[in-house]
Formats: structure tokens, C-alpha cells, sequence
């Protein structure tokens, strides 16, 4: 029964593996499994990103992306803390949390940004 929303954001040419080991990191933490996750959420910046692709391939998951117009809306409407270097680097200041909320359709997240490596993801309630 997947029910959890993961946003990802990830330097380009982030391999799978470390994307899988920040994920399953972030899973641990909230006592879930990689199983419960049902789907994963970029930036559009990230939509061919080989890495979030194939870890994606990997759990057995759609990826969804979103333009920075999304992305800054659950930013205003939740609050969200900006990374000026994210901002710098794609045009809006936070990915992970922002993506995941907007996976979500309760918009509650149950972890925050949690960095590990390249890699930064936050999980939220998918329904």
C-alpha cells in the first residue's frame, strides 16, 4: 500500500545508487520502507536526469516534475525555507519539499529537507 509522496532534488549526474541510499535513508527515519513510496517529484530542470530516472525504474515508481511556478506555489502556501543556492542554481528556492508537497494531496509533510550527499529528499502523505 504505497501512500507516500518522496521530493528529490540532485546535482546533475547524481548516480541511482545515491539517490537510492538518500531515499532509503529518509525512509528509515520515519520507520517506512523504499515499498511505501509511490511516487517521486523533481523539478522539471531534472526531468531527464539519468540518476532520479533510473532510481525511480528502480522502486517501481512514476516521476513527477514541475515547473517553477508549482514549485513556488507550495513554497508561499506552506512556508517553506529557501536555499539561495537552489534559487541560484534553478529559479526557485526549494525543490524536495516543495515537489513533495505538491505530489501530495494532503500537503502535510512527515519529513523535512534531509541532505545526504548530492542529494536532498523530503516525504510527504501521497493521500
Amino acid at each position: 500500500n504505497r501512500q507516500l509522496a518522496m521530493g528529490s532534488g540532485c546535482r546533475r549526474g547524481t548516480s541511482d545508487h545515491v539517490i537510492l541510499t538518500a531515499i532509503d535513508s529518509a525512509c528509515k527515519k520515519i520507520a517506512a520502507t523504499c515499498q511505501d513510496i509511490g511516487l517521486l517529484g523533481s523539478t522539471f530542470v531534472r526531468q531527464g536526469e539519468v540518476g532520479l530516472l533510473a532510481a525511480a525504474h528502480e522502486l517501481g515508481v512514476p516521476v513527477y516534475v514541475y515547473e517553477n511556478e508549482q514549485l513556488q506555489q507550495m513554497i508561499d502556501r506552506c512556508g517553506l525555507e529557501i536555499s539561495p543556492f537552489v534559487k541560484r542554481q534553478i529559479g526557485v528556492g526549494s525543490v524536495c519539499e516543495a515537489a513533495a508537497l505538491q505530489a501530495s494531496s494532503v500537503k502535510k509533510l512527515i519529513l523535512k529537507k534531509e541532505k545526504v550527499s548530492k542529494v536532498t529528499v523530503s516525504i510527504a502523505w501521497e493521500k
